[in-house]
């Protein structure tokens, strides 16, 4: 399984087009070089001095004779240096994944099984019966009835048809993509085909002629209250829609029997609808990003460069993200506040891995505003009063105080993927913290493995990689060095949904320093069971803060999470470490620890396993749970 994984990922990774060296090869081989830590900048195509210099460099490092002949590109040493593993070429041009950063993947490719599954998601089961179904139904040949509210979906030819094929579209991407189940990618292949094959949606009216919006002949909020039967809407839905299809497509499918015919169709259908796309001018929200997301996707599979694009999404995102952490004409739209902010997160975040795709770096500046938009949405989300400030400017819309017009929960399947990829470029942020938490209770649900707003489950890669416990030894000290001469357990009383353990140790040594007496206490938190059968929910230790804290009355860390601190009497008491899942609410409270103080939690959780082992106090079947329980975290 893991070799059929990375052999799909190494296909998503990697592109070229014949042995010769073609234009997309020079594309990949930047981007490989970038991947590789030879920054050469931007992905234009152009193996300019840069590039040259940075090949030259890769070259004397790995010991190659850089004239090795055209038998041997330079994309296929690359490849095989890139994940050491050498990779075939492949006819599938710069391979279409235009959002996904190279380093990205390669990480995804190296994870845990386990994480996989548990973040993109099992056996898609109902995906994939409502996919079969499609084959033995009539094919939807148009959208027609929208109004310029889009409220009206129910009465709209075909809508619901469509949403609910894209969402299962998606899912089973991800599942092929993750997983690399071939059954998942028949199903998808099989499905599509069906539609293309059919001509599925070309019947939509056609809004657009060489690019641009026919204006006369379709409309859209003709009447203000937005009741007024709207032609664009239905191109756009439909446009849209399709691009998905696309992305997702062009992201793991195509990759699927590539020599099958069958892509061969579905390629010309999407093409049709490439060529209905408005052109895209001026920057804005919406319609990913003013129509820049087909184009870019379009102009990689072509072979040309998209930096000059790329670049004007930059300079636009820079003027549109303000200081505070709004976004131009999104946070101040009333009661939709909430909801247009967070759609702006989807393009803004979704933008800028596609900008690291293609070699860019972000500005520092821009970094900021967005940890910054990133803040706001967290914090209006939990409260809505908090967006009262922006909210009642009431842009295009009506305001009413305290209240937003938004989801309850964070599990929802479209636009669910820059919650993510959040998390993973701003690991440090209290923000990321609480996401993580909001995020993490739904996870059973694997909400990330699905996004009809980008025909894939985007979300579920950087959910894996966000997940990461840091289980490594601590820094300073090898685990052979540590030891310690006893360990006494005292189990304390049964509570309905909680056990502790008291734990004194003596002698506790990290390589050249001794602690000779050293108290914390073992937590284990469950929803229901029993002691000695049931699997803790929550895993941690606790240790007195005054033993820890910076300042033992400073109160710094109430930005935490709550569940690794106690208070008393308004000053915190205790604090409390997470061992294993859930292990990332730490980075906050250990922010708050000395350094030799928080080398020693480390340490302790290091030898936990033979602090239990050796444990005076404790018989053999509570060793046995213990030991079990701490496997399982």
């Amino acid at each position: 399984m893991l070799l059929r994984i990375l052999s799909i990922l190494s296909l998503i990774i990697f592109s070229t087009g014949s042995v010769a060296e073609t234009v997309n090869e020079k594309f990949e081989t930047q981007a490989l070089l970038n991947a590789l830590g030879y920054k050469v900048g931007k992905v234009d195509g152009i193996l300019g001095r840069k590039s040259k210099a940075a090949l030259s460099q890769f070259y004397e490092d790995h010991g190659i004779n850089s004239l090795k002949g055209a038998n041997d590109p330079p994309i296929n040493t690359l490849r095989e240096k890139y994940l050491n593993i050498y990779a075939d070429t492949f006819d599938i041009g710069w391979n279409g994944n235009f959002i996904v950063p190279a380093d990205v993947l390669k990480n995804f490719s190296q994870i845990e099984k386990r994480n996989v599954r548990k973040f993109c998601g099992g056996e898609p089961k109902r995906a994939k019966r409502r996919l079969s179904k499609t084959l033995s139904s009539a094919v939807p040949m148009k959208i027609a009835g929208f109004n310029s509210r889009m409220d009206n979906i129910d009465n709209v030819q075909n809508a619901k048809l469509l949403d609910e094929f894209i969402l299962d579209f998606s899912r089973i991407m991800t599942s092929y993509m993750s997983q690399g189940k071939s059954d998942d990618g028949e199903i998808a292949l099989q499905a599509l085909f069906y539609w293309a094959s059919n001509n599925a949606f070309l019947d939509t009216v056609q809004c657009t002629s060489n690019g641009r919006l026919n204006y006369k002949k379709c409309t859209e909020w003709t009447e203000p209250s937005g009741q007024d039967l709207s032609l664009i809407k239905d191109h756009s839905t439909v446009q849209m829609h399709i691009m998905h299809l696309a992305y997702g497509y062009n992201m793991a499918l195509k990759f699927y029997k590539r020599d099958d015919s069958r892509h061969t169709v579905i390629q010309a259908w999407f093409e049709k609808f490439f060529a209905r796309n408005k052109a895209p001018a001026d920057v804005y929200f919406g319609l990913d990003h003013g129509w820049y997301w087909p184009k870019i996707l379009k102009t990689q599979l072509e072979g040309k460069s998209s930096v000059k694009m790329i670049d004007k999404l930059l300079q636009q995102l820079d003027e549109d993200i303000l200081a505070d952490g709004s976004i131009r004409n999104r946070t101040t739209r009333g009661n939709k506040a909430l909801w247009y902010h967070h759609d702006g997160m989807k393009e803004i975040m979704i933008t800028l891995e596609l900008a690291r795709r293609h070699g860019f770096e972000i500005p520092k500046k821009l970094d900021l505003k967005i940890e910054k938009a990133g803040e706001l949405f967290i914090k209006a989300f939990q409260d809505h009063s908090y967006l009262n400030k922006w909210a009642k400017i009431a842009h295009n819309s009506v305001y009413t105080p305290d209240k937003q017009e938004f989801s309850d929960h964070l599990s929802f399947p479209n636009g669910n993927a820059w919650l993510y990829i959040y998390a993973y470029r701003y690991p440090e942020s209290y923000v990321t913290t609480e996401l993580l938490d909001l995020l993490m209770s739904e996870v059973k649900k694997a909400p990330a493995a699905v996004d009809g707003m980008v025909g894939f489950g985007l979300g579920c890669i950087y959910a894996s990689l966000s997940d990461f416990s840091d289980k490594s030894d601590p820094k300073g000290v090898e685990k052979d060095a540590l030891s310690f001469e006893m360990a006494e357990f005292r189990v304390l009383p049964r509570e309905e949904n909680y056990q502790g353990f008291q734990v004194k140790v003596k002698n506790f040594n990290l390589g050249n320093h001794t602690i000779e007496r050293l108290r914390f206490e073992i937590m284990l938190d469950f929803k229901t069971g029993n002691f000695e059968s049931a699997v803790p929910d929550l895993f941690r230790i606790q240790v007195p803060a005054n033993k820890v804290l910076l300042d033992p009355a400073s109160n710094d860390a109430d930005k935490c999470n709550k569940i690794t601190f106690k208070k008393s009497n308004g000053k915190i008491e205790k604090l409390r470490i997470v061992v294993g899942d859930g292990a990332r609410h730490n980075k906050c409270i250990f922010s708050s620890m000395l350094p030799m103080q928080r080398l020693v939690v480390e340490s302790l959780i290091s030898v936990l396993s033979n602090l239990i082992e050796g444990g005076v106090g404790l018989n053999e079947k509570q060793k046995t749970f213990l030991q079990a329980t701490l496997e399982n975290a």
